[in-house]
């Protein structure tokens, strides 16, 4: 019984969203404890490949959409500091990648059977989406998250 529980996925709607740090891309490190209490989150879980990548220049070009409602993106990615901080570089990205060599702290969120999530929570940490794939090609559009964020802010807007 003990074993399953610690295999469970950390990450789930209604619950708060864990706290964690990992290496950033600019060199020091973070987690979502970084915005907690300050803003709404947009938590993304990427697997290192092409796909992720291509997922993340999409999270850039809606970026300013996500600021405007009152949130921040976070993208932890399966891939080495050194790759994550050239990747942050040539996509030229304005919010945080974070390095999860190896997928350790990945697979404690979302389970075994996930490389990927899309969340959205709110200042609070309080989750009220989560849809994990077990690859990014499964997950629903990050435009997906403006309509969570966009319901957080009219629940509790600041």
């Amino acid at each position: 019984m003990l074993t399953s529980a610690l295999q469970a996925p950390m990450l789930k709607v209604g619950g708060q969203a864990p706290l964690f740090v990992l290496p950033s891309a600019d060199g020091g490190k973070t987690g979502p404890g970084a915005l907690k209490s300050k803003y709404n989150m947009v938590l993304l879980f990427i697997d290192g490949g092409p796909e992720g990548s291509r997922y993340i220049q999409t999270v850039g070009r809606i970026y300013p959409r996500i600021l405007a409602e009152h949130a921040r993106a976070m993208v932890v990615i399966s891939r080495s500091s050194q790759e994550v901080e050239t990747l942050a570089k040539e996509m030229q990205l304005t919010f945080p990648l974070l390095a999860d060599e190896g997928g350790q702290t990945t697979r404690r969120m979302l389970g075994e059977s996930n490389t990927s999530a899309l969340c959205v929570a709110d200042r609070y940490g309080q989750v009220f989406f989560l849809e994990a794939a077990a690859c990014v090609e499964q997950l629903p559009g990050v435009e997906a998250a403006l309509d969570w964020l966009e319901f957080i802010q009219i629940q509790c807007p600041e």
